[in-house]
């Protein structure tokens, strides 16, 4: 008897100590606090996680588009153009300052995440020495290739992120420089009509050094717009209407 009122002395014990420990952390100044705005952005930066696929066409944001598609007419051309800024180009001899650019784009959705882009583009840069004498500008024209990653889907707002390869030329006082270049950037699509569709983005070219020149990139603020065409037969496939005659049996 005299054990068993030792045991339950003892599980009283326990009990009231565990109470008195989670009062004391709900009432401490040190508890954690939540925020919707940060869970908001978490949630959104799991969106652009390539790697996490949805089975759907769409996220639910950004407006998705329910009788409408971006595969409707998969194939797109367009033209953009911008500003661009760059860095140091000779090191402690030539630094680009900021210029114009643009050019054409020539693309297609694979489906409702992926996509691929073929650039055609130029621009022409301020040059300075780093006394801050004007000494001309520098001149690029580019061809590149990249991936596109449609985090939101089939979305009238459809962000994206890029990725991609090209060649270039550059030409600054008597120097002629042809090297390789990495497209890097992000951006957003709107869904303007089934033919037509705007878009704005942000793309560092970084070019690699070669010659006299290091490795560099020339970032740019960029604004187009795009035609949409080609067919998709998973997009509207035929419909067959049932038959009928007017002749009596």
């Amino acid at each position: 008897m005299e054990e068993e009122q030792n045991s339950q002395s003892g599980t009283l014990r326990q009990q009231e100590q565990y109470e008195g420990s989670s009062s004391a952390f709900t009432n401490s100044p040190y508890m954690p606090i939540r925020s919707p705005l940060l869970e908001t952005t978490v949630s959104r930066l799991k969106l652009m996680n390539p790697f996490n696929a949805p089975t759907g066409t769409h996220r639910n944001v950004g407006q998705p588009l329910e009788n409408e598609s971006w595969l409707d007419h998969p194939w797109y051309v367009g033209v953009f153009g911008g500003c661009v800024f760059g860095g140091p180009l000779v090191d402690d001899v030539l630094k680009q300052k900021s210029g114009g650019n643009g050019g054409l784009m020539f693309g297609k959705n694979f489906n409702h995440y992926w996509g691929l882009e073929a650039r055609a583009l130029a621009n022409s840069i301020d040059l300075k020495d780093f006394d801050g004498i004007s000494r001309g500008s520098s001149k690029l024209s580019a061809l590149d290739v990249s991936v596109h990653y449609y985090p939101y889907g089939e979305a009238r707002w459809r962000p994206f992120l890029k990725l991609g390869f090209g060649t270039l030329q550059e030409t600054f006082l008597d120097q002629e420089i042809k090297t390789w270049s990495i497209p890097v950037g992000v951006g957003v699509k709107y869904f303007w009509s089934n033919r037509f569709a705007v878009q704005a983005d942000i793309v560092d070219n970084i070019i690699l050094g070669k010659g006299p020149t290091k490795m560099h990139g020339e970032i740019s603020f960029n604004f187009g717009i795009s035609y949409m065409f080609g067919t998709n037969p998973d997009s509207h496939p035929t419909v067959y209407w049932p038959y009928t005659t007017s002749l009596p049996y």
